[in-house]
């Protein structure tokens, strides 16, 4: 006989839409909780690690995609031009002498100190004056090519396609 108060069996027609919900979440919570075994690295029979590792991925090697051209160091040292950016018909540069000795060329605010070049890296040291502020620049530019008559550069930090092009004076229809 049952006590009163007391249910030890719940009649299927009882049992509603919400009960039907307790019962599926504790279900799959009580599922969830049980600790399945791994499979242990039998290789390695005296090494800490426990469990074999699912997420590990091998790094890839970084290649330099971008292709150098061979470059000729000895047509570096010159004096080399731009046009002026938004005066095209005024020119600007720097005169690369040998020794690391460096003058600009028609940029007054640039005062440069000294250039150096490390395999195809041209590295320009100078200060910028503005009023009575100076603020001391190394420009690192990818030297691109170069040859008797123009000298391309790809600034360390310029955008994708962006390249700086310096003509050599003396070079056809340049500055003299």
């Amino acid at each position: 006989m049952q006590a009163k108060g007391c249910r030890a069996f719940i009649h299927p027609k009882t049992i509603t839409m919400k009960h039907s919900a307790y019962i599926i979440f504790i279900s799959l919570v009580l599922s969830a909780c049980q600790q399945t075994k791994r499979e242990a690295i039998s290789s390695y029979p005296d090494s800490l690690i426990e469990y074999v590792d699912t997420i590990y991925t091998p790094p890839v090697a970084v290649t330099d995609t971008l292709q150098r051209d061979s470059i000729d160091l000895t047509l570096v040292p010159g004096r080399w031009w731009q046009p002026v950016p938004g005066k095209e018909e005024e020119q600007q540069g720097f005169h690369l002498m040998k020794g690391g000795k460096i003058k600009g060329l028609n940029m007054p605010a640039l005062i440069y100190e000294k250039w150096e070049i490390v395999s195809d890296t041209l590295m320009l040291w100078s200060d910028m004056v503005s009023g009575e502020d100076t603020t001391r620049l190394i420009d690192t530019l990818l030297v691109r090519n170069v040859n008797d008559s123009v000298m391309v550069l790809f600034p360390h930090n310029a955008a994708a396609g962006y390249f700086e092009i310096y003509h050599r004076e003396g070079a056809k229809g340049k500055k003299k």
